[in-house]
Formats: structure tokens, C-alpha cells, sequence
């Protein structure tokens, strides 16, 4: 009898073919800049909402994302969409900021260092300070008026 090798290079087309319609063209990278603040780099945008006192930035990346700053970092495939919340910086604009609180929405596939998610998500984080640290930190926010935000953050010494 005769052994029947596998022919692998119509699944492969398959799947190619697969991984393009779902990105359609849409990749981005996710950066932070030297002050803290976010960027990305491919299709996708960032937006700064200016609050009462602080500053919120709004992420969109649709299709394939990869994150690598330090607030929410993974990769996602679908749409993503991520709020960094910064306190005002008091002219302080060489010091590194760290957002208050980072909110998320993805629908799709989403891995992070801690978790694996299929379908929507929807989460508001309040990351911990610097080991250390004593800080105090303070958000009022509505998301139908993003722009009576307040958010102090406070080190005690």
C-alpha cells in the first residue's frame, strides 16, 4: 500500500487567508513616551480628553494590537479600546507620570501576562503605587462627561 502524505499548504493558505480578513490591514503597537504618556504606532489612535483637573487618554486599536507599555500590556485581537487616567502634573512636565487608573473594553481575543479572554470585557483598574510609596490618589469621573474628570494623586512624605 501506498502512504498518502498530507498536503499542509492548502491549510496554511486557509489560515492566512483567515488572519488577514480578521486584521484587515489593522495592526498597531502601543508605546509609551519618555513623559509616561501613550502612543501608538500603526493603525489606531490616541486621544486626550482634558478634564477639570487631570487628563484622560483614550486608546482605540481595532485588529491585531500588541501593548508593551506597563498599564496594560498584552496582545489583542479584535477591538481594544483602553483609558489612561493621569493627574494634572503641576508644571512638572519631566517627571515620568503613572496613570491613576486604566479602564478596558476588548472585544475578541485578549491575552495579558495574567489572563487569557474570549468574547467582551469590560474592566476599571486602580494600579498600585511603587513599593514604598506612600501615595493617596483620587479619581471622580462619569463617562457621559468625561470632561468634569478630577484625578489627584498625592505623595506623602
Amino acid at each position: 500500500m501506498k502512504r498518502h502524505e498530507r498536503s499542509y499548504p492548502s491549510l496554511i493558505l486557509v489560515a492566512l487567508i483567515l488572519v488577514t480578513n480578521a486584521l484587515q490591514g489593522c495592526v498597531s503597537i502601543q508605546v509609551s513616551s519618555k513623559d509616561g504618556k501613550p502612543s501608538v504606532i500603526g493603525f489606531g489612535y490616541v486621544k486626550a480628553i482634558n478634564g477639570r483637573q487631570g487628563q484622560i487618554y483614550r486608546i482605540v486599536a481595532p485588529g491585531f494590537s500588541v501593548r508593551v507599555h506597563s498599564y496594560s500590556p498584552g496582545l489583542s485581537l479584535g477591538w481594544r479600546e483602553t483609558r489612561l487616567f493621569y493627574p494634572s502634573t503641576n508644571g512638572q512636565t519631566r517627571s515620568r507620570t503613572r496613570p491613576v487608573a486604566v479602564q478596558n473594553k476588548s472585544m475578541g481575543i485578549d491575552l495579558t501576562p495574567t489572563q487569557i479572554m474570549l468574547g467582551y470585557e469590560r474592566s476599571f483598574a486602580i494600579p498600585a503605587p511603587p513599593t514604598g510609596a506612600n501615595v493617596i490618589q483620587f479619581i471622580s469621573y462619569s463617562q457621559t462627561n468625561p470632561t468634569n474628570t478630577v484625578i489627584e494623586r498625592k505623595e506623602l512624605r
